[in-house]
């Protein structure tokens, strides 16, 4: 799964929201009996000047799991 926003992020604070998306559709896919589940998080904000290091690294995340794949 990859997930994005452009408002909530790890590390901001409560203002910037909270994440929900994430574990509730991790929650769901293990209630369905998905268990192979990886995710890529590509979490700018609408106040990041430059957010093309975190695209890159989650490129980079989301290669490495299709070579694996």
């Amino acid at each position: 799964m990859v997930y994005t926003s452009a408002v909530y992020g790890p590390g901001r604070p409560e203002s910037f929201g909270t994440d929900f998306h994430a574990p509730y559709f991790s929650g769901w896919l293990a209630w369905a009996g998905v268990t192979d589940i990886a995710e890529v998080h590509y979490r700018p904000n609408l106040a990041t000047a430059d957010p093309d290091a975190g695209r890159q690294v989650a490129h980079a995340a989301a290669r490495d799991l299709a070579k694996a794949f």
